[in-house]
């Protein structure tokens, strides 16, 4: 079964001495992706190599430098095309494919940030699903990533006692325009949580000693950070205390606080998906331990997988627990209650975010 439908795929995808390959149908991506034979991963790379790319729509920062070489030294033949950005990332994906440029292969953002429905994702099989947290399995995503998000400060700067321990410190005078928060994609989720928590007096006040600026993200503070810019950085990524200081000893230190944001990033293939077999196989990557789970890890990551530790790497004065008791996850439903949907919650936060911390209605 899986020769005849590898030439099938072959003979549709328009390969044979065809320099480009025709539109394909959502019905024919769909069959593709869903393949579930035991011989899926050969069907895949065949097919694949045919196809020879590709295309993924991201705003992951290491997509580039870590996953794109990993992948494709795993697999020779196939290119992995990335166009990486975090506020523009969105619009341009719907403005494509509302012009019938139907560009994407894999689109992988952070959780919630496009509906995940068929007007422009396929539903798709993966082997490893079932190992998900049930919240990440959904029939047109999977998850490979999470972030656990609190605040990060630089060493040299800022002693160890010295540092913010709970949310409140960040309010005391001194430490007026001191703390650079990010203030992409995650944050207005993260605001969302610390209203929840302490309501918006306490949004207002930090905004009184926080600075933000539209579109730099969770990255670019901690490279603030790290550079000495900044003492300490609001809404930043646990990843980067693995990557950044236990990799390289760079002088930038993760704060656990209570609570926290534990974020997830997911991935959908494109109805359209010009490259299905390729997309199929990348996604299937990403979740394989020795492949992209085994980067993700290595860069400090948060696990998406049932019974796993949240965190791949040893917090001094932490253990796994208390974090993971102090972690909200972003699927939780607490978040959006009184809201009809979770678009409908990330829009009223998007919004007062923008009130609160960017002055601007």
């Amino acid at each position: 079964m899986g020769a005849l439908l590898v030439v099938a795929a072959v003979a549709v995808l328009g390969f044979g001495g065809a320099t480009t390959n025709a539109a394909l149908s959502p019905a024919v991506v769909e069959r593709i992706v869903n393949y579930s034979e035991s011989d899926r991963e050969q069907w895949l790379y065949r097919c694949a190599q045919r196809e020879g790319r590709v295309v993924v729509y991201t705003s992951a920062s290491h997509a580039r430098p870590s996953l794109k070489p990993a992948f494709e030294a795993k697999f020779p033949g196939i290119t992995v095309d990335v166009f990486r950005a975090t506020d523009t990332l969105v619009p341009r994906l719907i403005e494509e494919e509302a012009a019938g440029r139907h560009n994407f292969d894999v689109y992988d953002d952070l959780y919630g940030n496009l509906a995940p429905t068929d007007k422009h994702f396929v539903k798709f099989y993966s082997p490893r699903r079932s190992e998900l947290q049930p919240a990440l399995n959904n029939p047109y995503f999977v998850a490979a990533r999470g972030f656990v998000m609190s605040i990060g400060y630089n060493p040299t700067i800022v002693r160890a006692n010295d540092a913010p321990k709970e949310w409140k410190e960040l309010l005391d005078s001194k430490w007026k325009g001191q703390i650079f928060g990010s203030a992409d994609a995650s944050a207005p989720v993260m605001l969302a949580l610390l209203k929840w928590k302490f309501g918006l007096d306490f949004l207002r006040k930090l905004a009184q000693n926080a600075r933000f600026q539209q579109g730099v993200s969770s990255r670019g503070v901690a490279d603030l950070i790290i550079a000495g810019e900044v003492p300490v950085g609001y809404n930043v990524s646990s990843s980067y205390h693995k990557s950044d200081y236990l990799n390289r000893g760079a002088p930038f230190r993760w704060q656990p606080m209570n609570p926290m944001l534990g974020y997830f990033s997911t991935q959908s293939i494109s109805k359209f998906a010009p490259h299905p077999c390729a997309a199929a196989l990348y996604i299937d990557w990403l979740l394989d331990r020795n492949g992209g789970q085994a980067i993700e890890a290595g860069e400090g990551r948060a696990s998406p997988f049932k019974g796993a530790s949240l965190l791949p790497f040893q917090l001094e004065g932490f253990d796994q627990a208390k974090i993971r008791d102090w972690v909200v996850f972003i699927t939780d439903p607490r978040l959006i209650q009184g809201f009809k949907s979770f678009e409908d919650a990330l829009n009223y936060w998007n919004s007062l975010f923008r009130s609160i911390f960017l002055g601007r209605g």
